[in-house]
């Protein structure tokens, strides 16, 4: 046996070869494993700051590429099948020569689905290649699964920089002053400082250095404590209004400052002894602490109760936020330490002690808080029978301190109303709240702050908008869950008919170039056509071609594969007229030939 029978023998003794159904079934594993990798790629990034709009490149490209990939897999795959089925198609039935152009077209060229003759000879070899051409539709929905929207939180610098606290050493923003430093009252800054704070009942809106920013300040400060008077004081205030007929429901409120006199005072207070002027805001006699009485109805009829609210100097640890340049306060600590008396003056002129200087400084500094309080707290509300209270001197009907139980009860007793929001805590517990608001205050000018180049840098952190990723894993499992099931479809039917046919097979030139050598097709076709060139002749469109089973070659049958069922008569006849045009053809060129021999 030659080497080529031997060849030939092999060739047709093999049955399935390993590459075929290796190559589909390693498509499809490897495009599932691609997709779970982009799913999970995809996860990973999902709720994850966007650094920089590199990173978010990076990722998109990382995340277009494996759709990319999980496309040509797939896609791979079920095409790998659609050329089994198509052979066998081809090895079952006679298929029209246009047919199987068609159908080996149906790949490269979605023309050719216009061809009505491959759905009904090859449906499923249509469905097959639907498949491969909408495979790639994954690839366009999945990337943009991940996207990127502004977080909920937004991302922290932290930096340290100079922040300004309260600069109370320079007194002469704070106060009035008579002769070298002799206190006298509250500058008018402050008083309108602290007015303002009363009526708005908060903080007033402290300048950010940056819209979203944030640190912590710790610092010394006036505040005002309100404990419960003692019970001489409550006594004294009890008897001398009973002894002038007075009763807490014609005084519902009444404050007053303690002098040498303090009968005097509660007189005056109690509006029995008219004021030459206005009523002082200031202890300036109490040498423990500068101190205002606050006085109420009790829970007893016809009894008063007492706070006595004194000034101290108080450590603050307070959070300064800022969202938006929108301010939020947080008094972290919070103490009491010793108490601020009144103090007459600072002695600039022989005091050579530089500290304790500043200290005075400050003092007086506080005082003028206290005053300031003062001046929204002193005086009386009077009740008349039938019309609502009306202040005396005070204002506190004018500020945030309605909304405690003890001036709301006044509205209660004649039905008036005050347009204020209601909170509940005590009067008490208001008037702490204010000096403290008054305090934080300060720190919304910059009359009353150090220069920032006098102060050590405060650690500080910056807020910025940031964006995340957000994965709507859903869209991507259910492309590639609709690709994955078809893919599954097409491979499963890629190996039945790997198994019908016995064989593998492809669609490459090669494959076409060995299953076309049966001569009987060259009796059907003029030399001319044999060039291939567009557009196929009519009577080889209509020719029905079949491939014969794949045997060993007998001495009758030569040649396998590709081969004629039947042609139209047609067909017939112009092959017929074709092949004696060709015979005449043969027999003049003999002819001339020999007339050519006989001539040399």
């Amino acid at each position: 046996m030659s080497r080529r029978d031997a060849a030939g023998a092999k060739s047709a003794a093999r049955q399935i070869h390993w590459q075929a159904p290796v190559a589909m079934l390693g498509s499809f594993l490897v495009g599932v494993c691609l997709a779970v990798g982009h799913h999970f790629f995809y996860r990973s990034r999902d709720g994850r700051v966007v650094r920089d709009q590199g990173q978010q490149a990076w990722d998109g490209r990382i995340g277009l590429g494996l759709a990319f990939l999980v496309k040509v897999f797939l896609a791979a795959a079920v095409s790998i099948a659609c050329v089994q089925n198509l052979w066998w198609v081809l090895r079952s039935r006679p298929v029209p020569l246009a047919a199987v152009d068609s159908m080996f077209d149906l790949l490269r060229n979605a023309w050719w689905f216009t061809d009505v003759r491959v759905w009904v000879r090859g449906p499923v070899v249509v469905v097959l290649a639907a498949i491969t051409w909408l495979i790639p539709l994954s690839a366009v929905i999945t990337p943009s699964t991940l996207t990127v929207r502004p977080s909920p939180s937004p991302g922290e610098r932290p930096d340290t920089m100079p922040i300004p606290g309260i600069n109370f050493t320079k007194s002469g923003n704070f106060c009035d002053v008579e002769g070298i430093g002799r206190f006298f009252s509250a500058s008018p800054g402050i008083k309108r400082l602290g007015l303002s704070v009363a009526v708005q009942g908060t903080v007033l809106n402290i300048p950010p250095i940056a819209p979203n920013m944030s640190y912590t300040l710790r610092f010394f400060g006036p505040a005002v404590k309100c404990p419960n008077a003692n019970e001489t004081v409550t006594q004294q205030i009890n008897s001398a209004a009973t002894g002038l007929s007075i009763s807490p429901s014609v005084r519902p409120y009444i404050a007053f400052t303690p002098s040498r006199n303090f009968t005097a005072d509660i007189r005056s207070a109690l509006g029995t002894n008219a004021y030459l002027t206005t009523p002082p805001a200031f202890d300036f006699f109490s040498t423990d602490y500068a101190r205002l009485y606050v006085v109420t109805p009790s829970s007893i009829e016809k009894q008063y109760k007492a706070s006595e609210c004194g000034l101290y100097n108080a450590s603050y640890e307070v959070d300064f936020r800022f969202d938006n340049g929108i301010q939020q306060l947080n008094v972290r600590n919070f103490r009491y330490l010793n108490g601020i008396p009144y103090l007459t003056d600072v002695d600039y002129l022989t005091s050579k002690n530089k500290t304790l200087v500043e200290l005075e400084t400050q003092h007086i500094s506080y005082q003028a808080i206290m005053d300031s309080l003062g001046n929204i707290l002193v005086g009386n509300c009077m009740q008349p029978a039938s019309a609502p209270p009306t202040g005396r001197y005070t204002q506190i009907l004018s500020t945030a301190l309605v909304n405690t139980k003890e001036i709301r009860r006044m509205e209660q007793m004649v039905g008036a109303h005050f347009d204020f929001w209601q909170r509940n805590f005590s009067l008490a517990e208001g008037i702490e709240e204010l000096s403290r608001n008054i305090t934080l205050s300060l720190f919304s000018s910059s009359v009353y702050l150090q220069s920032t180049r006098l102060i050590p840098d405060t650690n500080v952190t910056f807020r910025y908008p940031q964006n995340v990723y957000l994965y709507s894993q859903k869209y991507l499992l259910l492309a590639y869950g609709i690709a994955i099931l078809f893919t599954l479809f097409g491979v499963i039917v890629g190996f039945l008919s790997l198994f019908a046919n016995g064989a593998s097979f492809s669609n490459s030139f090669s494959t076409v170039l060995r299953v076309t050598r049966d001569p009987k097709l060259l009796e059907i076709m003029h030399p001319a056509e044999t060039s291939g060139t567009d557009p196929l002749p009519k009577h080889l469109a209509d020719t029905m071609v079949y491939v014969k089973p794949v045997v060993v070659p007998d001495p009758v049958e030569r040649y396998a594969g590709l081969s004629l069922k039947r042609a139209s008569a047609a067909g017939q006849l112009e092959n017929t007229e074709e092949r004696l045009e060709n015979a005449e053809e043969r027999f003049e060129n003999t002819e001339e030939r020999l007339e050519n021999t006989e001539e040399r």
